[in-house]
């Protein structure tokens, strides 16, 4: 079973399985918020590749095309953003050498990950709820679904131990052509992006281009095995906007919130944009009942609500 998919008719039905789909499952789990379900797990350097390769073939540079389409390309190109982005961190005084001279090649991708770089990471959380903040986000033009994706990583885990008992025993090979998929915590990065602990971040890593799908494809045809629970599950529902707002709401409450999640000045920013709207389209009154004790009457007024 690669992946199941469960639909609902809106968001409020689906908020009210988080207990027993989320919570309470028997299995570890951790989730990805996807702002249209018709996206795929794939990470920012996946996309960029795409976009490098649409540039070059405009230019109608043949050599350049068929680097970018080696086996080796995606590779290179992380490296070369590695490298530069190092540079360039450097001659703007970023980060003190203090900090950055601990940095390996995951810090960096996960450093420069939160601030735009493309990098073969894909995020998760350990937050349901941080998963459905994420998927929340931007309000879109045209009508559509989002999505809550899930990864088991008890599954993970046991594809990776087959790999290793079954299959690179028997020819080392299959190390490149399906290496084994780690969940990668947030490595020391607190004191330089403390986005990613407020988030509760980790990450998948994409080898050579195979998003993770492809790579759960590879891995179970290879090992001719069918998973009795399935490692990815996407949960999708039909987007609107007032149930959009009322859940955002819902997270703001649970101290889920762009201030919380992104602590420097953005997040402040965002925050405030999002308690303007509020303040704007929420209710001014609502419908109050008192009981008198003398004569055990209820009584009805209109109270006007005060915006925090």
């Amino acid at each position: 079973m690669e992946q199941e998919i469960f639909e609902y008719n809106n968001l409020s039905d689906f908020f009210s399985t988080f207990p027993t789909h989320f919570l309470k499952n028997q299995y570890t789990l951790v989730y990805r918020g996807m702002q249209n379900s018709d996206w795929k797990l794939e990470s920012t350097l996946y996309r960029y590749m795409q976009e490098l390769k649409l540039d070059v073939s405009m230019l109608n540079n043949n050599w350049v095309s068929e680097e970018l389409n080696s086996k080796t390309a995606h590779s290179t190109i992380e490296n070369m953003l590695i490298e530069s982005l190092k540079l360039n961190v450097g001659i703007n005084n970023d980060l003190p050498d203090s900090i950055t001279n601990d940095f390996d090649e995951l810090k960096w991708l996960q450093y420069g990950q939160h601030y735009g770089l493309p990098s073969p990471l894909l995020d998760w959380t350990k937050s349901p709820y941080v998963a459905l903040y994420f998927a929340l986000q931007n309000q879109q033009k045209e009508a559509h679904s989002r999505a809550l994706w899930t990864l088991n990583t008890d599954m993970l885990g046991l594809i990776n131990t087959l790999l290793e008992e079954q299959l690179y025993s028997k020819n080392q090979f299959y190390q490149y052509t399906i290496p084994i998929q780690s969940l990668l915590t947030a490595t020391d990065t607190y004191s330089v992006n403390k986005r990613i602990a407020y988030q509760l971040g980790l990450f998948t890593r994409e080898y050579r281009g195979i998003t993770i799908s492809d790579w759960y494809s590879k891995a179970v045809k290879a090992l001719d095995i069918t998973l009795t629970s399935p490692l990815l599950q996407k949960h999708i529902w039909v987007d609107n906007l007032s149930e959009r707002i009322e859940y955002l709401q819902v997270l703001d409450r649970m101290n889920i919130n762009s201030r919380v999640l992104f602590p420097d000045i953005e997040g402040s920013v965002k925050q405030t944009k999002e308690n303007v709207l509020w303040a704007l389209i929420g209710e001014r009154s609502k419908d109050m009942t008192y009981k008198t004790n003398s004569d055990d009457k209820i009584h009805y007024e209109t109270h006007i609500a005060l915006k925090p």
